[in-house]
């Protein structure tokens, strides 16, 4: 399951910027690997259904083309998104509503639907604060689930 979400993550990422900025985007990023090995195994047929719904037809161009993208949503997938079901009550249930973020759609050739279940879900189409600074949380509507995205720069 964190394995999906984090290949969702990616797949957002590569959407919601150009091309030019994706390719550039690990080198900028000084993304530290060290406590994360798994990044050079190679994608699961989950994370690469993600990424191929998030590029569409721009999927082999922009990430199977580029060794340091595909690294960082690696990364990002499997190391940095995590769902986390919490009680309806909880402080920790805090953050932007998922269905307040956009979908993001620049290269899929097919269509982005809403969010419908956890099985399955590709946080990677939506346009979230994948590569920032900060860590954040998205709280999926109607849900006692939440989407941390833990920051980079994180050690």
């Amino acid at each position: 399951m964190r394995t999906i979400i984090t290949l969702f993550s990616c797949m957002f990422f590569m959407i919601t910027n150009s091309a030019m900025a994706q390719s550039d985007w690990a080198e900028k990023a000084e993304v530290e690997y060290a406590n994360a090995k798994n990044v050079e195994a190679k994608l699961t047929q989950d994370e690469k259904q993600f990424i191929d719904a998030v590029f569409g037809d721009k999927v082999t161009e922009l990430v199977y083309n580029n060794p340091d993208f595909l690294k960082s949503l690696k990364h990002l997938i499997r190391n940095r998104i995590s769902i986390v079901k919490v009680e309806s009550n909880s402080k920790a249930k805090k953050g932007m509503l998922l269905s307040k973020i956009p979908l993001a759609s620049d290269f899929a050739t097919q269509e982005i639907s809403k969010f419908s279940s956890i099985e399955g879900f590709n946080p990677l189409k939506y346009k979230m604060e994948f590569f920032s600074k900060g860590t954040y949380m998205y709280i999926i509507d109607n849900t006692d689930y939440v989407i941390e995205i833990t920051s980079q720069f994180r050690k």
